[in-house]
């Protein structure tokens, strides 16, 4: 017995924006996403990334339809869904366990939203084989799930998801799965196939390295807020806060008392014989008043090592000794400890030699006040 079908799904054009209006979602009283608005673009790849239990899932299930907000909005393709049922809202998903059906062949996997909405079974076969040639898996018809790889699992996952051509794909954690190397190697062909079909993608991940490569923009969240939406550039070279600086890519944390700030660059004491200097995120950030203890973040790649000797007028430098050299193939970071047994991480590309540097050294620490930037300190 075929089962009965909804209402017809809500319309939408392909690559449909989509809106979060002020999103509330409770359990109990735990806060799971709080207050948080997004504005998707059209055709946009878009990565929601943090920690467990930052929100990212919640969001992406609201949006699916899959959990009811507690208060706010979701608009697909300019249109309000918050309380429109999943199947009218013409989306496609794709989990980190692919869900095929596994006494269905592939073929069957991938027409089954096919028959849902009725499509012609003629119709249905040349979709079918349009998406297996889409994610290369032309002439896998007729294999059963349990005769292909977790990768060709999910690409089939995948070609169910995009078949019917949906405007809006919502992905979570669909690699998370796989190892390193796959991993990689589907990330480029969902970019890829993202980018052939102009659908508009939301894709939540845990891995910072997994949305920097993906992504047009990334939604940074942490205990069900926002923290920074930007492209992965501006995420990398301009973190809102230190969190964000420390969850995305590597970070050195040095605590101290600022000093002073003027045209954007502040002075802070890590101790009473060592100041560094470093930039304000933004110039529009809040003003920091002289004697608050604040945290001064720079990325092990913008920090330099030398012998001992005179530094770069408008560098931060600061002496130290070789604690620890880490070799990791096309970089070597090298711990350096300063004064009052306080360390930092540089990262010295394998080219400069670093290997002529040994435990114990003398070195110059060094880097330009605009690598760095100064938040308050955490609470």
């Amino acid at each position: 017995m075929q089962p009965v079908l909804a209402q017809p799904p809500v319309a939408t054009s392909p690559g449909a924006p989509v809106q979060v209006v002020d999103l509330f979602k409770a359990y109990g009283e735990v806060r799971a996403v709080d207050g948080v608005s997004l504005d998707v673009r059209a055709g946009e790849f878009l990565a929601l990334l943090g920690p467990s239990g930052s929100g990212k899932t919640t969001i992406l299930m609201t949006i699916a339809g899959f959990e009811q907000p507690t208060r706010g909005d979701v608009l697909i393709g300019g249109r309000l869904v918050t309380n429109v049922p999943p199947n009218r809202r013409d989306i496609g998903m794709v989990f980190q366990r692919y869900a095929l059906f596994p006494h269905m062949s592939v073929h069957d996997n991938i027409a089954y939203p096919l028959l849902m909405r009725r499509v012609p079974r003629a119709e249905i076969g040349r979709r079918v084989q349009a998406a297996l040639e889409l994610v290369r898996l032309a002439g896998y018809g007729r294999r059963m799930p349990h005769q292909l790889s977790g990768g060709e699992q999910q690409r089939v996952a995948l070609a169910r998801a995009i078949v019917y051509r949906p405007p809006l794909l919502l992905m979570d954690e669909p690699l998370g799965a796989l190892d390193k190397k796959l991993r990689a190697q589907l990330q480029l062909e969902i970019k890829h196939l993202q980018r052939q079909l102009g659908a508009t993608v939301i894709y939540v991940t845990h891995d910072q390295e997994e949305a920097l490569t993906m992504a047009d923009r990334v939604a940074v969240l942490h205990r069900g807020r926002l923290q920074q939406i930007g492209t992965p550039e501006a995420l990398y070279e301009q973190p809102a806060n230190s969190f964000v600086a420390d969850f995305v890519g590597e970070t050195n944390f040095l605590d101290g008392r600022l000093l002073a700030c003027r045209d954007g660059v502040c002075t802070v004491a890590l101790a009473a014989d060592l100041t560094v200097r470093a930039a304000l995120p933004d110039a529009t950030y809040p003003a920091l008043a002289p004697g608050a203890a604040v945290r001064v973040a720079i990325r092990p790649e913008r920090v330099r090592l030398a012998r001992l000797g005179p530094a770069a007028a408008e560098a931060t430098s600061c002496s130290g000794v070789l604690l620890e050299r880490i070799y990791a193939g096309p970089s070597v970071a090298c711990v350096v400890r300063l004064a009052n047994d306080i360390t930092i991480t540089a990262r010295v590309p394998s080219d400069q030699d670093p290997s002529r540097w040994f435990v114990g050294d003398p070195l110059l620490v060094s880097w330009r006040a605009e690598d760095a930037r100064v938040y308050p300190a955490e609470r």
